[in-house]
């Protein structure tokens, strides 16, 4: 048989300049360690000499190579959902020491008693007061957040025949896996962190979440010692309520109504406001002050708050302000009734994310049937709640998704 001349037949040259080009491209998006070592077919050569990923010299047949369909798709980068950011760790500090081990964290109030009096000076002393701590100590439990990832044997035989053909494999299919697994675990922390949840298993309880240190009860928020910050509705003045139909001068008054709520007995400082996105953008970000004053809103809440409150005030845009459920769908990150803000003093001795033990990526574990299986997780208390009033939440600012 007459070997095949590939000196100058077009169709091969233009499949060579092909593969080169897509070449140098893998190289770019993958790293210059997945590049196949390509070298033109000779004249009578129907080979690719070249090497698999283990470094082993392999001879690989042309048209396993060619199909330019097959070389494009190994260009192309994944297509990943958009997914919205976990926005808690934003909000509130975090306090990791905790040992992992721990099935419940503690951590005692101490509740002052007694006043001191001004008395007479002279030899007769009437009876002095006395100053006392009571100690209450407050538990949560704990849980872990875990997940796991496996690749099976066919998964991992099918990237070993892409390697040795000298393709390049189409996805890191473990660390894709691993990136997935991770991603849920930290939604359902920020979930847990905001709203709590129900354990599920033998040791059945509750951990606690933002939402159960604040009320619109009076008699928990009011007093020396609140045990929740202030939820309430914002006013409804000549029939506005949202922050769409307010005026400027109306939204600067439910902030600073807001802020003003936090630093009452000047314990607290308020340095953090976390708002809905759509609200951020239509009602703060893109309004002026007045029709004279172009400066953006949101800019003058800012300039306004740091000469108050002598800080930076922190503006967080979070999903979890959102309301709950909006035409039949419900938000997951979100545990309001209606769309609301959220002011308050960020600071681990006031409310804090507990930690217990940081994701954490297991040993990886080879099954009976040669799958490798691999487990992440967290271990949290949700959020602690020491000092709930130094957290308000004003809701009502948006109906619904609307954005009017």
């Amino acid at each position: 048989m007459k070997p095949i001349d590939f000196t100058n037949n077009p169709v091969v040259s233009r499949v060579t300049e092909m593969a080169k080009a897509i070449n140098e491209q893998v190289g770019k998006i993958h790293g210059r360690r997945n590049m196949f070592k390509l070298e033109a077919p000779q004249r009578g050569d129907m080979y690719f000499d070249t090497e698999n990923t283990r470094g082993e010299k392999i001879r690989v047949r042309l048209n396993a190579v060619v199909p330019s369909q097959e070389l494009f798709s190994v260009a192309q980068e994944l297509v990943r959902s958009a997914d919205e950011p976990f926005a808690s760790r934003e909000v509130f500090p975090e306090d990791t020491g905790f040992h992992p081990g721990s099935r419940e964290i503690a951590y005692d109030v101490l509740t002052d008693q007694g006043e001191a009096e001004a008395v007479a000076i002279g030899p007769a002393t009437p009876a002095v007061t006395a100053a006392d701590v009571v100690i209450g100590r407050k538990f949560q439990p704990t849980c872990k957040i875990p997940q796991t990832v496996t690749v099976t044997r066919d998964d991992m035989q099918l990237l070993d025949m892409r390697q040795d053909r000298g393709l390049s494999p189409l996805v890191d299919l473990m660390n894709e896996k691993l990136l997935t697994a991770k991603k849920n675990i930290e939604r359902t922390h920020d979930r847990i962190v905001w709203q709590g949840a129900e354990i599920r298993g033998v040791a059945a309880g509750r951990i606690l979440g933002f939402k159960d240190f604040v009320s619109t009860d009076s008699s928990a928020y009011n007093g020396n010692a609140p045990t929740a910050g202030k939820m309430e509705a914002v006013p409804n003045v000549g029939g506005a309520t949202t922050w769409f139909q307010k005026s400027s001068e109306l939204i600067i008054a439910d902030i600073a109504r807001a802020l003003s709520w936090v630093k009452r007995n000047n314990a607290y400082n308020p340095d953090t406001i976390v708002l809905p996105p759509s609200v951020t953008v239509n009602a703060l970000g893109f309004r002026k002050v007045t029709a004279t004053d172009p400066t953006p809103l949101i800019e003058w809440i800012q300039r306004a708050a740091k000469l108050t409150l002598g800080k930076e005030i922190k503006i967080v845009v979070s999903n979890a302000m959102q309301k709950g459920t909006v035409s039949g769908t419900t938000r997951p990150m979100t545990w309001l009734t209606e769309t609301g803000f959220l002011v308050l003093e960020a600071d681990k001795r006031y409310g804090c994310i507990a930690t217990v033990e940081p994701l954490t990526m297991l040993a990886p574990v080879t099954l009976v049937d040669g799958s490798i299986q691999q487990m992440l997780q967290i271990k949290t208390a949700g959020y602690q709640g020491k000092h709930p009033g130094a957290a308000y939440v004003g809701t009502g600012i948006q109906l619904g998704n609307n954005i009017s």
